[in-house]
């Protein structure tokens, strides 16, 4: 992975990645979790949904996600299929 610099400042950061990760394996609610590293616990909630819920959850493979969404440039969405 090329270095850039992703994530910015309101981005969860790997640090809080890996919190979120031992949070979930100690059985913390989310909410716990959220206040553990400053966050909003839908903010948490959603980082874990949309990484493969609480079991499934890992640090690493969510910042590779992360790093793959924010890749530019991207397709719009209101593009025509075909010029």
């Amino acid at each position: 992975m090329q270095a850039h610099p992703f994530p910015g400042p309101f981005r969860l950061q790997l640090a809080e990645r890996e919190q979120i990760s031992l949070g979930l394996l100690g059985g913390l609610s989310l909410t716990a979790i959220a206040l553990s590293i400053g966050r909003s616990p839908s903010a948490v909630s959603r980082e874990v949904a949309a990484n493969g819920g609480a079991a499934e959850y890992r640090a690493w493979r969510a910042l590779q996600h992360a790093y793959r969404a924010a890749r530019r440039p991207k397709v719009a969405k209101l593009a025509p299929a075909s010029l």
